[in-house]
């Protein structure tokens, strides 16, 4: 709310302000001076502005072993993602939903399942951002040279031939020369 100086968090997570090796969490529902807001992000409040009471202080104790938990798991999984690590990605979303369910606190454990579902998103469009199959990603290369093959066997140039099939069983691809033409798979 602009005219009244004041912002309102909303939603079923929360606001977490990370500065200079530090964080500040805000959950859902907390109210606060916008001035303490902009000087918490480093923006300016102009001379005049009260700060106001602290308000979401970071977690202390269990709570904060328990973000600290939350935010090292999420961390294993975007880093395995990263990598290409599908197995230690799901073995990451899985732990992380192993300690969420154990959190005994249910607000946390509520902010916590928007960090699961959000990683979860994202495995999602990684997933869908990959091609379907090896065969499929490898079809326009393979292909390609299967045709660049069969133009040599034509012109009856052989060395050439062979040298792009066994490049091929090379990479464990075998090509099977039929009556219908070659034929590729995955060895």
């Amino acid at each position: 709310d602009l005219g009244a100086g004041e912002a309102e968090v909303r939603g079923i997570g929360g606001l977490t302000v990370r500065r200079d090796g530090r964080e500040r969490r805000y959950p859902a529902g907390t109210r606060l001076p916008l001035a303490e807001l902009l000087e918490e992000i480093g923006g300016t409040a102009g001379p005049d502005a009260d700060p106001g009471p602290a308000a979401g202080v970071a977690p202390t104790g269990e709570q904060a072993g328990f973000w600290d938990e939350v935010h090292r798991l999420d961390a294993r999984f975007h880093e395995a993602l990263e990598r290409g690590d599908a197995r230690a990605a799901v073995e990451s979303l899985l732990d992380l939903d192993r300690r969420v369910a154990a959190e005994p606190d249910e607000a946390a454990r509520a902010e916590a399942r928007e960090v699961l579902r959000e990683a979860i998103v994202l495995l999602g469009a990684e997933v869908l951002r990959r091609p379907p199959s090896a065969e499929a990603c490898l079809a326009p290369l393979v292909e390609a040279l299967v045709a660049a093959r069969e133009r040599y066997r034509k012109d009856r140039r052989w060395a050439e031939a062979d040298a792009i099939r066994d490049a091929l069983a090379g990479a464990g691809v075998t090509v099977e020369d039929t009556p219908e033409g070659p034929r590729w798979r995955l060895s």
